[in-house]
């Protein structure tokens, strides 16, 4: 529905991921909103939904994000029937390296002005930093809690970007991982709220600084809405938030009523 209300039809790129193992597709957001892509979800086989709308859409290109185990090499398969370019996988020997991969794919060397660094074991933060790293513009990168994957790091210092973003509290990404970025000679901040709707609400008050801004709302207690909603939004310049999902949280609120203007 969300790729149905953004894009027409021979759209150049559409990416593909698991709608049910997340961590593969969770630095996607960034990079499908800077593409204007649209991202669909498929399981161990293509939803009617999906195949439905990847008729409409009829692009050149469908794009695998994750390994095998994510998306199989079956429903690969299947997806080529669908574009008119054989259909690409990005993918890493894990989900530090696919993000570093799916960085690669879109970032060339100094193209990236920030690079946004966050958990890979506890992945809120880094579905929060989606829009904000596309409207800095950089690609959010996964990191283990207490050490900085050696692929994370050569992809930061591929990237040569002006500041690298932590997101999340030290919980989430140690000082070890901290002191591991200033180490390689780059400028470091970290936002972080006192849970992952603030640090939703800190990243969207960092990232829009001038408003009105347009928003999009999402669960912060399941992953796939927020997803799909990344790219939807973030190709619009504007800020996805996490609520929960019968209230609206007291710091995401005060943003809401930031981004509208008021």
């Amino acid at each position: 529905a969300l790729s149905a209300a953004a894009h027409e039809t021979a759209v150049p790129v559409a990416y593909i991921t698991n709608g049910t193992n997340y961590p593969d597709a969770i630095s996607l957001g960034s990079v499908a909103a800077l593409r204007s892509a649209p991202v669909l979800l498929v399981n161990e086989g293509i939803p009617t939904e999906t195949r439905d709308e990847l008729i409409r859409l009829s692009p050149r290109t469908i794009v695998v994000v994750g390994g095998p185990a994510a998306v199989s090499e079956s429903v690969a398969t299947q997806l080529a029937a669908y574009a008119l370019e054989p259909v690409e996988r990005i993918s890493g020997h894990d989900r530090y390296a696919t993000s570093a991969e799916v960085s690669r794919s879109f970032f060339t060397p100094a193209a990236a002005n920030e690079v946004f660094l966050a958990s890979g074991e506890a992945s809120w933060d880094a579905l929060a930093a989606g829009t904000a790293a596309a409207a800095s513009p950089g690609p959010v990168l996964l990191t283990r809690s207490q050490g900085l994957p050696a692929v994370v790091r050569d992809e930061i210092v591929r990237l040569d970007p002006a500041r690298v973003v932590i997101v999340g509290g030290l919980e989430a990404v140690s000082p070890a991982v901290e002191q591991a970025v200033r180490d390689l000679g780059f400028a470091v901040e970290r936002v972080a709220g006192t849970d992952r709707y603030d640090t939703s609400a800190r990243l969207s008050i960092r990232a829009f600084p001038a408003t009105p801004v347009p928003m999009l709302f999402a669960t912060g207690e399941n992953y796939p809405d927020g997803l799909t909603a990344t790219s939807y939004i973030g190709a619009r310049g504007g800020s996805l938030l996490l609520t929960r999902p019968t209230d609206l949280p007291p710091a995401v609120g005060s943003e809401v009523a930031r981004l509208s203007g008021r």
